[in-house]
């Protein structure tokens, strides 16, 4: 047997100083009683001493690896057997023997690993001379098998956890790299955002129409840009629907509240479908500042957001915008962009259907869809 290798094999199953066994005790305990024994062992031989990782019916911790009866067993291919130590050469200068404890007989079964290592033994001592049955080492035998069973269990499962850690550092290492770059994307993108928004403003005229086109068209931007920077700061999962409202309509009027009321649950709402209702909410607050309720400082704006369904049945997402105290709503005299995104394009994109109506007592846009899979999580 190569010591080298063997030693190695001790260290990799790592049971010298693992805290104490009931597994191993039980065995330990068993082995005496079946056997009739006062004392019985599971040792380790180390390099310079034998640890007695369970011990029955003994104090001692371990013994010198020279003068030990396991250093001897793990030697062997099969049982080693001291029928009466005191007149066998081979145990004369044991402590066990020698000593206080006075053992005369000693049987024990190696501890054999899997690629053919001993580890120690599990063994049964008596203070009397005796000569083991067929029996007595079948008994044994079956029981350093359990040992053995339990050892290579719990060497199965380290390396399952060390596996699993493993494979947790590495995908945290993923993550991480994942996240560095996607932020880098996500800078890019807002940089790309500002140079767009930087030439539609030097581009611009100073007067007419088309200064109007170029002011809309900057401020239709900068609305994506808060959309982006939200999803964002989400890790990309989505973003906030509270959130959202809130920052779209910040960029028309300052503090929201109180002439913005949000009302509605906690909604994470899917990356793309934030960008279809960052849009809505961006024209929204813009018409209401130009032409509705926004316009007058006792005008009102009511959000409100809801989900409903059945059990048997995935929820729908109910919008609903409601302007207050403002001038008479007046349907526009053409159809632009605007009353576009709201009527088609945004309920569209989100495989809902949306109602813009410009009765008393002010304009109201309601918006349905199915929450699945608009909704992440709430």
């Amino acid at each position: 047997m190569n010591e080298t290798e063997r030693l190695a094999a001790v260290r990799r199953y790592q049971i010298i100083y693992a805290s104490p066994d009931r597994a191993f005790d039980r065995i330990t305990a068993l082995a005496a009683r079946l056997l009739n024994a006062p004392i019985a062992i599971v040792s380790i031989v180390d390099q310079d001493r034998i640890w007695f990782r369970s011990r029955h019916g003994i104090g001692l911790e371990y013994v010198e690896r020279d003068l030990g009866l396991c250093a001897s067993c793990i030697l062997q291919d099969s049982p080693w057997v001291v029928a009466d130590a005191k007149s066998d050469l081979r145990a004369l200068g044991n402590p066990l023997v020698a000593g206080e404890a006075g053992i005369q007989f000693y049987l024990g079964i190696p501890l054999r690993t899997r690629d053919g290592f001993n580890l120690g033994a599990l063994c049964v001592l008596d203070v009397v001379p005796r000569t083991p049955t067929e029996a007595d080492i079948a008994c044994l035998k079956d029981l350093a098998a359990l040992v053995m069973e339990e050892l290579e269990l719990q060497f199965s499962a380290r390396r399952v956890l060390a596996s699993y850690h493993e494979e947790l550092a590495r995908r945290e290492l993923r993550e991480d790299r994942i996240k560095g770059l996607l932020r880098e994307l996500a800078h890019r993108a807002k940089n790309l955002l500002a140079v767009i928004q930087a030439i539609a403003r030097h581009t611009a005229p100073e007067t007419g129409a088309e200064r109007s086109y170029a002011h809309a068209l900057r401020a239709r931007i900068a609305g994506l840009s808060y959309t982006h920077d939200l999803v964002a700061e989400e890790e990309w999962r989505g973003a906030r629907l509270l959130d959202l409202a809130g920052r779209q309509l910040s960029h028309f009027i300052e503090p929201v509240p109180p002439r913005v009321e949000l009302d509605g649950p906690e909604l994470l709402i899917a990356p793309a479908a934030a960008q279809q209702l960052g849009l809505a909410l961006h024209e929204l607050g813009a018409n209401a500042v130009e032409h509705g309720s926004l316009k007058t400082l006792q005008g009102k704006v009511s959000f409100q957001w809801r989900l409903e369904g059945t059990l048997s049945a995935q929820p729908w997402l109910h919008l609903h915008w409601r302007e207050l105290n403002g001038p008479p709503a007046k349907p526009p005299q053409r159809k632009k962009f605007g009353t576009l995104v709201l009527e088609r394009l945004v309920p569209d994109g989100l495989a809902g259907s949306a109602t813009l109506s410009f009765e008393e007592p002010g304009l109201t846009w309601t918006c349905e869809m199915p929450s699945n899979p608009i909704v992440v999580a709430s």
